[in-house]
């Protein structure tokens, strides 16, 4: 190929490096496939050149080498075109969406066009979809494990208790100086806890654990014996501890008052069918306390209890069918003395039996209401010093005793008199009727 002349520009109207390259590629005779073979670029890039439709070119950065090969190809001077072509060329004009069509196309052109913009765009939004697609599905990804993270904690924070721990005082029961009417309550649980305090006094107050999780309160006494729980509260969840702590304070009564003494069972005028008076008392550690019962005024029963260590008695007595008074007295050592009276009426609908081991030990064996008793079954049970059987049946308990004088016997609440020969076998058949006959079980 022969070299090409350049045009050169009339004066005042110059020639645009597009129009020279058409031209030079007309005057060698030369299509424009021709050269996009030649080449292997584009028909549409070598139309867009001659065009000068910047919005149909690659980067800035490729178009001069495009021209340069273009012109080398043309023989002609690249520098020559490279100095008309447009001075904006380095900022890639925006695409028309009704672009003017080139003056010079093949049939292929519009084709070849279509699949080079086709391609860049493609290009352009996969790499920009996938980029927005790997920042979103992390952003969620992250977003959730958070939520799930939040979710983990707030759950086993419901479904853990709060704690709560008593450092003061130590002893489960403080017998306090006389006069001493407030007590002093610390101890430890989670940070914010509620510890929701009730004293059997009545006098309910809560307090919150600071940021330590150290918590502390005065509590206000009355005389005597004052019961108090502890119990934390989570605040945001309402969930409670699951143990209970507990504490006793004892404040000595004055020399004028007689000892401290409550009774939370019986209940003044229980109806008990077939059942032995219970009683829970409370008093000061160590304390004895007298039991009376009397019936139409006569008085037939009586007992001597001591309470515990922490000041408790409780228990059982069988007593006869009948209204019946009750007292329990406790007596200080200057003789002032404090007692509770409780009224109850005790009634029998079958045989109620009590067996106590009195004197060393004895074997028996049960019948209620001619079939085996089920509570020491078929081949009956050693009794010792101290135990308690309770037999019951709607018509006849039966027993037979190895040694009927090693124990005490209650029928229905009435104390028998003993029964048979010490060291002789022996059976005897109890009636709901309050009748005692002998029976030839074996």
């Amino acid at each position: 190929m022969t070299s090409q002349p350049v045009l050169e520009p009339a004066e005042g109207s110059p020639v645009s490096a597009g129009k020279q390259l058409r031209s030079a590629r007309e005057a060698a005779g030369l299509s424009i496939a021709q050269v996009s073979t030649a080449l292997r670029i584009p028909e549409l890039v070598i139309a867009a050149l001659e065009n000068e439709e910047l919005g149909r070119l690659p980067e800035p950065i490729y178009i001069t080498g495009l021209i340069r090969n273009y012109a080398r190809h043309l023989k002609i001077a690249p520098e020559q075109i490279l100095s008309t072509w447009p001075a904006d060329a380095s900022v890639p004009l925006q695409r028309d969406a009704r672009p003017s069509a080139p003056r010079e196309r093949s049939k292929d052109v519009g084709s070849a066009e279509g699949a080079w913009v086709g391609l860049r765009a493609r290009s352009a939004t996969s790499w920009s979809s996938l980029v927005q697609r790997v920042l979103q599905l992390g952003s969620i990804r992250i977003f959730a494990v958070g939520v799930g993270i939040f979710l983990a904690l707030q759950f086993v924070r419901f479904i853990t208790p709060p704690s709560v721990t008593v450092s003061v005082p130590v002893e489960d029961v403080v017998t306090l100086q006389e006069g001493v009417l407030v007590a002093t309550l610390s101890g430890t649980s989670p940070a914010g806890a509620r510890i929701n305090v009730t004293a059997s006094g009545g006098s309910d107050v809560a307090v919150v654990a600071d940021e330590q999780g150290n918590w502390s309160l005065q509590l206000p006494l009355s005389y005597g014996r004052t019961e108090v729980e502890m119990q934390a509260e989570d605040a945001a969840t309402g969930s409670l501890s699951g143990e209970i702590v507990r504490r006793v304070f004892i404040v000595p009564l004055p020399a004028e008052f007689g000892p401290m003494l409550t009774a939370a069972l019986p209940l003044d005028g229980v109806k008990l069918d077939s059942l032995p008076l219970g009683y829970e008392l409370a008093t000061a550690p160590g304390q004895e306390v007298a039991f009376s019962a009397s019936s139409d005024g006569i008085q037939s029963i009586s007992l001597d209890l001591l309470a515990g260590a922490d000041g408790h008695l409780s228990g059982e007595i069988f007593l006869p069918a009948g209204e019946w008074v009750v007292r329990f007295s406790a007596a200080a050592p200057s003789g002032q003395k404090t007692e509770v009276e409780r009224s109850v009426s005790i009634s029998y609908s079958g045989a109620v039996v009590a067996v106590v081991g009195t004197e060393g030990s004895t074997w028996v064996r049960a019948w209620s209401d001619g079939a085996v008793d089920s509570s020491i079954g078929p081949n009956g049970s050693t009794i010792h010093v101290g135990e308690e059987f309770r037999f019951a049946a709607d018509r006849v308990v039966e027993l037979r005793f190895g040694d009927p004088r090693a124990v005490t016997i209650t029928l229905n609440g009435r104390i028998l008199k003993p029964l048979g020969t010490p060291g002789v076998l022996g059976s005897w058949s109890f009636n709901a009727d309050g009748t005692v006959n002998t029976s030839a079980r074996k």
